[in-house]
């Protein structure tokens, strides 16, 4: 007992020093531990919520589209079946869209036999439904409408009136919507084609702006969101000049289907942002050990 109380008077300062290295290494190996399993899902947090950003965008721009697609398109059936022009120009002088190119009718000949379809362009400086036979947003109308027109000629009612998009031709996309009479047949069918210019310029920023002071508080003016289109070229940012690629992304779900939208931090990518925040907290623990291992020392 003597030789023990002796072996600790003696060792006293290595027993002590021991006594708090032990719990100091056991903590740094919790805490790296910690850390390092941090370092791997904070970025996976983050990119989650990129991706619900960029979802909540995507809606925003569908939303403007879809209506404004329902209010401009819905022209009066009886604009069709009593053929009464006037109504479907009246409707479309009175609702007009800067985001549509060109407005449009299909409908079909007033033979009997109800074969021949038509593609009619309304004209805003006269206030007419033209033909324009030939040209490329003619072919494009011809190609949305064709299944509508379909219908019409066979005299078919339809489950639903809401607007359909055909993107066959990206240089004129086109959003239609068929009209329905009182037994749901299918009497005509009314269009836009989509300007693109339009989209770039006033629905996609308005989109960002109104959606992301939300998902990022504190970081909006580090976010950057481009549009790519399917050869990878840039077609908009909301940081001209900044490059680097998209940490999360996804595609429109109503118009413009083809275009990739994708979303990045300015400054440091996500994995980046998770190793320096691994490497900082780690050395302040090590710091304070030390510290406190130095202090026990003294």
């Amino acid at each position: 007992m003597r030789q023990l109380t002796f072996f600790v008077k003696n060792h006293a300062l290595w027993i002590g020093l021991i006594a708090v290295v032990v719990p100091l290494i056991a903590h740094l190996g919790l805490q790296y531990r910690s850390l390092a399993q941090l370092e791997m899902t904070m970025p996976l947090a983050r990119r989650a919520l990129m991706r619900k950003h960029l979802q909540e965008l995507t809606k925003e721009v569908s939303k403007v589209y879809r209506a404004k697609a329902v209010e401009v398109l819905s022209v009066p059936p009886t604009g069709f079946t009593d053929d009464r022009d006037s109504e479907i120009t009246d409707h479309f002088r009175d609702h007009r869209f800067d985001g549509a190119k060109r407005l449009f009718i299909g409908t079909v000949s007033l033979l009997k036999d109800r074969t021949y379809a038509s593609i009619l362009f309304f004209n805003p400086s006269n206030s007419r439904l033209e033909r324009d036979p030939g040209s490329p947003e003619w072919r494009a109308a011809h190609a949305g409408a064709a299944n509508w027109i379909a219908m019409i000629m066979t005299r078919s009612t339809a489950v639903s009136s809401q607007p359909t998009v055909d993107e066959r031709d990206p240089n004129n996309r086109i959003i239609v919507k068929p009209i329905l009479d009182s037994s749901s047949r299918v009497v005509g069918v009314a269009g836009m084609i989509v300007e693109e210019r339009f989209f770039r310029d006033v629905v996609l920023p308005e989109a960002i702006k109104s959606t992301i002071r939300t998902a990022y508080p504190e970081e909006a003016d580090k976010v950057i969101i481009t549009v790519t289109d399917s050869h990878e070229k840039v077609l908009f940012s909301n940081q001209p000049g900044e490059t680097g690629e998209p940490e999360a992304g996804g595609a429109f779900p109503f118009i413009f289907t083809d275009w990739y939208l994708g979303i990045r931090m300015r400054d440091l990518t996500e994995n980046q942002l998770a190793r320096r925040y691994f490497i900082v907290n780690f050395s302040l623990s090590i710091l304070a050990s030390l510290v406190l291992l130095g202090g026990a020392v003294l």
